[in-house]
């Protein structure tokens, strides 16, 4: 048995710590949209921010990334095939 295990029967605690860092997606994903809840309740302390508002709010950022990434993808393919073409030519 290795020094791990042995601290392990000695100490039960640290499993119990070990199982508390694993977060699945969802979990990740309410502890993010906490973020924004928080971030847009003090950034606009005067306005009551709905819940459809804050859900279009996350609607739109996601929309704006995915444009973003998809951006880059085309910008990646065209200079792919740019560089292909100057290397094939010579």
């Amino acid at each position: 048995m290795d020094r791990f295990n042995l601290r392990i029967i000695a100490n039960p605690y640290l499993m119990k710590k070990q199982r508390l860092n694993t977060k699945n997606n969802s979990q990740i994903e309410l502890e993010n949209n906490e973020l924004l809840y928080q971030y847009l309740d003090s950034k606009y302390k005067e306005i009551y921010i709905p819940p459809i508002l804050y859900y279009n709010i996350i609607n739109v950022i996601e929309t704006i990334i995915r444009d973003y990434e998809i951006e880059l993808i085309v910008k990646e393919i065209i200079e792919g095939v740019i560089h292909n073409e100057i290397h094939n030519d010579n």
